[in-house]
């Protein structure tokens, strides 16, 4: 679990703890001459700020990408991180087509002034310590090196939590509205830059830190070849309206900035985050667990005749939610979400038939409260990319079907209603509920071919109750069965 505390070199792809304005900034604010800016203004507030804040630093501006599994392909990447196919993941490029991070300076911030997404299932933002180089090796001291981490320095900034100019509540106006974030690990950097803001115009409520936490990992800051390399990342899952989304991505209305001093001097580092805590204390009831297992036991004997079955190990992944735990291991993170629990119903899994199929049947986590959505995705491991994927909206019923359960009278319907269950296979003819593995086509590079490597990874995302992860105690995990065709 992630600690609470007192106050990569992505060469390849691709995943911020919200800390609000100060009293002391609050009471500036209050003083300062506030104007109404709407989501289209982010141009002419960046224009703004970048002429303000220039006279104190060096701004050098970053164009803003949207990674998709098509562009993983595309690109040929080696390792994608297992990237949600139904959440673009959205990052400054910092150098060339696949350089998604930056070296920072302890006095320096990233600064993104975006027009944020229209209505999502899941919308965050996250800051990330990408690549650290180490002089031994945690895993081999006669060695020294880069390790690519991709591990997540902050809590993330969701839509239950996100600051917007439309709106003096956190959360209260996520979508479609103006946002700031400034990623620095300086104090006085941080007020330079909410001064400027706020000389504009601009509200401090509209403005989210995400404060390095440099004294407590300890983080290797400055600009030399043995630095470590920071970047930041937004998930952006399920939209409402697809059309919208799909132009929301090709304009990508998000500038990234770099500040850096124009004269150099010491810094004042800003206080670790305090980090949110997962848990509400209360657990999702037994009774769905024995409907879980009935279901399992109903399924398992409908499948019996012809499949052999076998029980997959599923456990929730936590080592990712302990805080600095890669860095001080020297181990990849790839690109774990604090928002995020992430379980493995099948890993290296390579069916010997296209009929064979991977059984999932769970607890439906959106109506029990305890999440904002839930999804399971086919990853292809040779370039770690997710290449299909369903959502708890599309699975809803999904029970009912796979137990072929019609009549509201029958004593399993209300309990069946709260589960999930599905079927995953090359080959889902006759299934009630089944996602299919695609293959790649000519026209389509995007599948795992049969015969590769294969996972199955679900994900929980986002406990309303506590703004962060569920914490898998309170959680019914859900069973994951491998069905080999007799």
């Amino acid at each position: 679990m992630k600690p609470q505390f007192a106050l990569a070199a992505l060469s390849c792809l691709l995943g911020m703890a919200s800390v609000h304005a100060s009293p002391a900034v609050m009471a500036t604010q209050a003083a300062a001459s506030v104007r109404l800016w709407s989501a289209n203004d982010y141009q002419t507030l960046t224009n703004q700020f970048i002429t303000g804040i220039s006279t104190t630093f060096s701004v050098q501006q970053y164009p803003w990408t949207f990674v998709t599994p098509e562009s993983c392909f595309a690109a040929g990447m080696t390792n994608c991180y297992g990237a949600n196919p139904d959440s673009p993941y959205g990052t400054a490029v910092f150098k060339g087509s696949v350089n998604y991070a930056t070296r920072l300076d302890k006095t320096d911030a990233l600064v993104l002034i975006m027009q944020t997404p229209p209505e999502l299932g899941y919308l965050g933002i996250t800051s990330y310590l990408n690549t650290r180089y180490y002089a031994p090796l945690p895993s081999d001291p006669t060695k020294s090196g880069r390790v690519v981490l991709f591990e997540s320095l902050n809590d993330s900034v969701n839509q239950l939590d996100i600051m917007t100019a439309g709106s003096p509540t956190p959360g209260g106006a996520p979508f479609s509205q103006l946002a700031v974030f400034v990623m620095t690990a300086d104090s006085r950097t941080y007020s330079d830059v909410v001064n400027q803001l706020t000389a504009l115009g601009y509200p401090t409520t509209g403005i989210n830190l995400l404060a390095l936490p440099i004294t407590a990992v300890p983080l290797n800051m400055g600009t030399g070849p043995d630095a470590d390399t920071y970047s930041l990342f937004m998930r952006a899952a399920y939209p409402t309206n697809k059309s919208a989304f799909s132009d929301y991505l090709a304009s990508a209305p998000i500038n990234a900035l770099k500040l850096s001093l124009l004269a150099s001097r010491e810094s004042t580092p800003l206080p670790t985050p305090a980090y949110k805590v997962p848990g509400e204390g209360v657990a999702e009831p037994d009774h769905l667990k024995q409907a879980r297992n009935q279901l399992v036991n109903e399924l398992k004997a409908k499948y019996a005749a012809a499949y052999t079955i076998t029980e997959n190990n599923v456990a929730a992944t936590l080592q990712q939610t302990k805080n600095y735990y890669c860095a001080d291991m020297g181990e990849v993170c790839n690109g774990d979400n604090p928002d995020a629990i992430y379980l493995q119903d099948a890993y290296q899994y390579t069916p010997a038939k296209l009929k064979d199929k991977i059984l999932v049947v769970g607890v439906d986590h959106v109506k029990s409260g305890k999440a904002t959505y839930t999804s399971d995705s086919v990853v292809n491991l040779n370039n770690n990319t997710g290449v299909v994927a369903i959502n708890n909206t599309a699975l809803a019923g999904s029970a009912l079907k796979m137990a072929g359960i019609t009549d509201p009278s029958d004593p399993r319907y209300a309990l069946y209603s709260q589960l999930y269950a599905l079927t995953i296979s090359y080959d889902c003819t006759g299934e009630p509920v089944c996602l299919t593995i695609p293959q790649p086509t000519a026209d389509n590079p995007v599948g795992v071919p049969f015969g590769t490597n294969m996972k199955i990874t679900s994900r929980t995302y986002l406990d309303p109750a506590t703004q962060t992860r569920p914490k898998a105690q309170e959680l019914i995990l859900e069973r994951a069965f491998t069905l080999q065709a007799n």
